[in-house]
């Protein structure tokens, strides 16, 4: 089996024909904070499954001083670990992965293959997950 079959996700600006849906806030440009209101980014973009038509990842900009870094870094976090603030335009990770922020597999921007995805699951702890929609 090919890498091909195993691309099945995809930045939302790359896909023709997808939006986000009427009625549903885009995210994409707000900021992300931790349970403790603590900024780590900007939401990029976000990364979808085109077939089951559904937000999977967000794709996170984060904020190099938040890292402690020299470089930009981006990262996909998923979108079941989210939630919107209901007074302003902030997404708020419910939970971290315990190592916090800096481990996170860092995403460059190309397709997603299901060994980068592996990589985040064990990450954050979903490796022991069977149904990918209890994942996300």
């Amino acid at each position: 089996m090919g890498k091909e079959k195993d691309l099945r996700l995809a930045r939302l600006d790359e896909l023709k024909g997808f939006q986000v849906a009427e009625g549903d806030p885009d995210i994409r440009g707000w900021e992300v904070r931790t349970p403790d209101d603590r900024k780590i980014g900007k939401v990029d973009e976000l990364i979808v499954d085109p077939v089951e038509r559904r937000v999977r990842y967000m794709e996170v900009k984060v904020d190099r001083k938040v890292l402690d870094i020299d470089d930009d870094r981006h990262i996909l976090i998923p979108i079941g670990t989210a939630r919107l603030r209901e007074d302003g335009h902030d997404v708020l990770i419910e939970r971290l992965p315990a190592q916090g922020l800096l481990g996170v597999p860092e995403y460059k921007r190309g397709p997603i293959t299901r060994e980068y995805e592996t990589s985040l699951r064990d990450y954050y702890g979903a490796s022991a997950v069977d149904v990918p929609e209890n994942y996300y």
